[in-house]
């Protein structure tokens, strides 16, 4: 359980590198896709440095390329959105009764509203 438990964090803390992004971009009018780039330099970040939360850690809460400061709202963002998959997994446990998935999705995108 533990293991499955540490799974559903995951996921959530992408889908909060994901929220990160629109965040981010929604707020500049940049368009959605393309990669990621640091704030301050511009650059491409590269695939090894989008590991949610322990990369921002891993590089002592800095850009690897221009080594200026990253805001400590990735992290944060992302953490959170774990941590909300994870409460709400555990309230609507939609593996044991599939009719609770219609709950846990709308809590889960409500909360991340």
């Amino acid at each position: 359980m533990i293991v499955f438990s540490f799974l559903i964090f995951i996921l959530g803390a992408c889908l909060g590198s994901f929220l990160n992004v629109a965040i981010i971009r929604l707020k500049d009018a940049s368009s959605m896709w393309g990669r990621s780039k640091c704030p301050e330099c511009g650059k491409k970040i590269r695939s090894r440095h989008l590991v949610p939360i322990l990369s921002w850690f891993l590089l002592h809460g800095c850009c690897a390329d221009c080594h200026k400061p990253i805001h400590f709202q990735y992290p944060l963002v992302e953490f959170a959105a774990g941590l909300l998959m994870l409460v709400a997994f555990f309230r609507h446990n939609f593996f044991l009764t599939p009719s609770a998935l219609e709950p846990f999705l709308f809590e889960l995108i409500f909360s991340y509203l």
